[in-house]
């Protein structure tokens, strides 16, 4: 695909410059001493050495490798790339297990508010109360015991994306009621370091590990001191009931997506398709930045619809960002 012609390159500069002999270091204090980025870009440019100075590369299109070497010209563009996360060592990208176990917590909670008492809540009572760690102490005030959260017993490691599974992609803000070919209203343009998916038509996994131990919603909480709970986390968690809590959560929000932005079901139908065909051992999440705001919060109340932007952000103005199929497998 065009997505595979052209490669950006992250440079190790500690490194580059550590192999300068004297004379391109006198060019290097040349450029530091003109105080215009040009002339620093232009001295990276002659000297690096992609071989041996590269971090690591990622894929781009050629009009994306055209506007980046065009820019590398001007001193007024700040040529910003922002990488997903990636091992310092390795360069290799990644998906921390923190942004997983993020996504499968706003589900339980979802979760849990649709069998909760339905009752007015004040915003930092409203985890602590769904689920279960909160209290009162002993002059009646709510006090919340974070070493009893449930979530303390899951543990979610990151998951290693494969070689070449990257491209850089220009993300656009989408409208609905923009005119096709008008400027995209954030008047920024932004790059970011993304996977490709089954919407390009490929197969990128990756594979981590999901923990949870469920002894510590089964053994009693420390003798010493005050411990409100009967046991060490207020409530278990199975990884089944976590896979039924994301379908419930996320898949309606797709379905919405896709029914708003008819020019996002134009381009990703696919993804209905997709969740659809999920198995048993398998749920519908979404992680990243671009998640938007029904994905990343929970209503206050279970008849409350949730709260929706009014614009999308898109891969090249078509793709939506973050929808990720996770599967389980016993080890």
């Amino acid at each position: 695909s065009d997505n595979r012609s052209h490669f950006l390159y992250a440079l190790d500069m500690p490194r580059m410059l550590s192999r300068l002999d004297s004379d391109q270091r006198r060019q290097l204090n040349e450029a530091l001493d003109r105080k215009a980025l040009y002339y620093l870009r232009k001295f990276v440019r002659n000297v690096a050495d992609i071989r041996s100075d590269q971090r690591w590369a990622a894929s781009c299109a050629p009009e994306i490798a055209e506007l980046y070497n065009r820019a590398l010209d001007r001193d007024d563009v700040q040529l910003a790339i922002t990488p997903m996360t990636r091992d310092p060592a390795t360069g290799r990208a990644y998906i921390p297990g923190s942004s997983i176990k993020g996504a499968l917590r706003t589900a339980w909670v979802n979760h849990k508010l649709q069998t909760a008492p339905d009752r007015p809540r004040r915003p930092r009572e409203f985890e602590p109360d769904l689920l279960g760690y909160r209290y009162r102490d002993e002059d009646g005030r709510n006090r919340f015991e974070l070493r009893a959260d449930p979530f303390r017993a899951v543990k979610v490691g990151d998951c290693l994306l494969p070689d070449n599974s990257n491209s850089i992609e220009r993300v656009q803000i989408y409208k609905p009621d923009r005119k096709a070919g008008a400027p995209d209203p954030s008047g920024i343009h932004m790059f970011y370091d993304v996977t490709f998916s089954a919407l390009d038509g490929e197969d990128i996994r990756a594979t981590g590990r999901l923990i949870i131990d469920q002894r510590l919603a089964g053994r009693r909480g420390p003798d010493r001191g005050r411990w409100n709970f009967r046991n060490c986390v207020a409530d278990a968690i199975s990884a089944e009931q976590l896979l039924a809590a994301c379908n419930e959560f996320y898949r309606p929000r797709l379905d919405d997506e896709l029914k708003r932005f008819p020019h996002v079901h134009e381009h990703a139908g696919k993804l209905s398709e997709i969740a659809a065909a999920l198995t048993e051992n398998q749920a519908l999440i979404r992680l990243g930045r671009f998640s938007h705001r029904e994905c990343v919060t929970v209503p206050p109340r279970r008849d409350a619809r949730p709260k929706h932007g009014s614009t999308r952000s898109l891969v090249s103005g078509d793709l939506p960002l973050g929808w990720v199929c996770i599967e389980l497998r016993e080890v």
